[in-house]
């Protein structure tokens, strides 16, 4: 096929249309920074111990009690990779914590109102506890051609239809006192199956149920265990047309936070009003440790620009 002056020219000013949507601070540069703690846990607790299984509702007894271990031995898990990685505790066997729970358990059964010592049977200076509630929508929808070419065929098939949802709560506890450390409240995500962005983490297919109720328990999870330990947190850089953002984006994909923080100062000295080098910066400072200025930073970003990602930084980093 011939190409006119006319299509050429098109061509041309579409290429450059998909070149500045990648270069106007719209594009997402993936990194991963070591982020500390949200919660301030005294330096004196060592040992913690996990519930060998947090409370599940929503489901069948069996079910249940699946989902609840599933995120007590996930919870235990997370914390046990972080270790390796950023020492900070040290485990109590699960079997040990089973002690402890089963005798709640007895101590429920005969009508009593107080929760067991932790530190009666085990060596943990505080336990951790929680509940999840699972509810699980999978059927399958009949579809069918009705009329034109394809009902000559007497085409129909049918199309799962899953729909998950997960609330997820975590507490640490003083072993000692039976006084809440740090607490994440009930959080709830969810999966639909006509959410194209839902699909996207599967590579657009719907896998089974129970993996996706595991997915989104363990995103919770990790929430929590983010409050309690030094951890990875996942996250982005913002372009943009400024070369000191540029200069600090190659930095701080690096690992080089400090000089990636001054290339990003440079940027908003230059312009103010670029959200990409605040949102940047709050990385930096969130990598660094300084969340009281990555929380400004962030904040500065989203009243520029209301970023949904820039509202979610802020969010994890808040006072």
């Amino acid at each position: 096929m011939k190409l006119t002056g006319r299509t050429l020219a098109m061509i041309v000013v579409a290429a450059g249309c998909l070149y500045a949507a990648g270069c106007n601070g719209e594009k997402k540069i993936a990194i991963q920074i070591p982020a500390p703690a949200t919660m301030q846990i005294p330096e004196n607790i060592k040992q913690i111990g996990v519930w060998s299984s947090f409370k599940g509702t929503g489901q069948s007894e069996a079910d249940n009690k699946k989902w609840g271990e599933y995120a007590a031995n996930t919870t235990y898990s997370l914390i046990d990779n972080n270790n390796k990685k950023y020492p900070r505790y040290n485990l109590t066997d699960q079997k040990n914590m089973k002690t402890v729970s089963d005798a709640n358990d007895l101590n429920a059964a005969l009508g009593g109102t107080v929760k067991a010592d932790a530190s009666k049977w085990s060596d943990a200076q505080a336990y951790i506890t929680g509940d999840v509630k699972v509810e699980i929508k999978d059927d399958k929808e009949h579809r069918s051609f009705s009329g034109g070419y394809m009902a000559s065929f007497g085409t129909s098939f049918d199309v799962r239809k899953v729909r998950c949802t997960v609330s997820v709560s975590a507490t640490m506890v003083n072993a000692s006192t039976l006084k809440p450390m740090a607490t994440l409240p009930t959080t709830t995500k969810s999966f639909n199956c006509d959410s194209k962005e839902d699909k996207e983490r599967y590579g657009g297919k719907v896998p089974e149920a129970s993996n996706i109720v595991g997915d989104l328990i363990e995103d919770q999870v990790k929430e929590f265990v983010a409050m309690i330990m030094k951890h990875d947190q996942d996250t982005t850089l913002a372009a943009s047309p400024s070369k000191n953002v540029d200069r600090g984006n190659k930095l701080a994909v690096a690992g080089d936070y400090k000089d990636a923080l001054e290339a990003y100062n440079a940027a908003i000295a230059e312009n103010p009003a670029d959200h990409a080098a605040h949102y940047n910066a709050g990385v930096c400072n969130e990598a660094l440790g300084n969340l009281q200025d990555a929380f400004n930073c962030y904040d500065k970003a989203f009243k520029i620009n209301a970023e949904e990602r820039y509202a979610q930084a802020r969010k994890r980093v808040k006072p």
